[in-house]
């Protein structure tokens, strides 16, 4: 999801992107192989993934393929590989092929502004439109500031071949999983969140025709949950600084980055294919409970020493 929204891609070859991921039912949930550490600090995951994107036009845009601010990104995406800490690789693949379940979502990003940075590339913003994201889609639920929805998939079909229509309704199928974008008021970016491309092309519709071994630009992004509703809203995760993307100054509860690139060549029906590592922070949370029991029990151990001793002393 590169410069567009969802910067959730991560595909190794570019024949993968082509490939349909229909398979048997899996046996065993992805949600058992995230990597918890303690409450308060947590273990680092890895997500890479596969994605589509295409580009729709703002309201009153007429650059065609050209990127304008008020324009769309938009697509689907596979997150196939699961990883301890920040390397994508070697980790545990999941979804197609494999007896995990597949974890895929639909995005929707909105340009917000657009610098030349010069040599004919630009810098550029995203930002959330949930509106349009919900009426596009028919996605119910959506909080202000969600550019992103994922699924929890036992039956993995996933595809990006073949029709847009078919691709979405391969990443829809599944059970919600978690919402995610911007927090800050009216769906805007929160500190700590963003999502930015630098020195990147604006000819996005030229990707069709380019191998995918053509980059369009790489987006750094920090986004967080904007709805706990789903089947993962329950996760604890802990916020990380967001040190590859500085420009957003605080931390978030994913951070990552996408590269856009071309789609000739690979079978795929979007214009657009993207390769995104998402990071996160799990932690498994100890009861308030358990740790005030802690140190009654040490009292009541230290008791029951104390009368063994002054018996035998009697």
């Amino acid at each position: 999801m590169g410069i567009k929204m969802t910067a959730l891609l991560g595909v190794a070859v570019a024949s993968s992107l082509a490939i349909s991921s229909v398979g048997k039912a899996a046996s065993v949930d992805f949600t058992t192989l995230i990597s918890y550490g303690p409450d308060g600090v947590g273990t680092l995951n890895s997500l890479t993934d596969a994605n589509g994107e295409n580009l729709i036009k703002g309201a009153g845009n007429t650059g065609g393929g050209i990127i304008e601010v008020g324009d769309y990104l938009t697509g689907v995406f596979d997150y196939n590989r699961i990883s301890p800490g920040l390397s994508g690789y070697p980790g545990t693949q999941i979804g197609s092929g494999t007896a995990y379940s597949e974890l895929t979502g639909i995005f929707l990003l909105q340009v917000t502004s657009k610098t030349a940075a010069g040599g004919g590339t630009f810098n550029f913003t995203f930002g959330a439109d949930s509106a349009k994201f919900a009426s596009l889609y028919g996605l119910g639920g959506l909080s202000a500031g969600t550019m992103i929805r994922l699924f929890d998939d036992v039956n993995p079909n996933f595809t990006l071949s073949g029709t847009n229509a078919g691709s979405i309704a391969s990443a829809t199928d599944g059970v919600q999983f978690m919402d995610v974008g911007f927090t800050g008021v009216g769906g805007t970016a929160a500190a700590g969140e963003g999502w930015l491309v630098l020195g990147g092309s604006d000819n996005f519709g030229a990707l069709a025709s380019q191998p995918y071994s053509t980059t369009l630009g790489t987006a750094n992004f920090a986004v967080d949950r904007t709805s706990n509703a789903g089947a993962g809203g329950g996760l604890v995760l802990i916020k990380q600084t967001t040190t590859l993307t500085t420009a957003f100054g605080g931390s978030a509860e994913f951070v990552g980055s996408s590269t856009i690139k071309g789609s000739a060549g690979t079978g795929i029906a979007w214009t657009g294919a993207s390769q995104t590592n998402l990071d996160f922070i799990a932690a498994v949370p100890v009861p308030t409970a358990a740790w005030m029991g802690l140190p009654l029990l040490g009292v009541m151990g230290g008791i029951a020493a104390l009368r063994r001793r002054s018996a035998k002393l009697a």
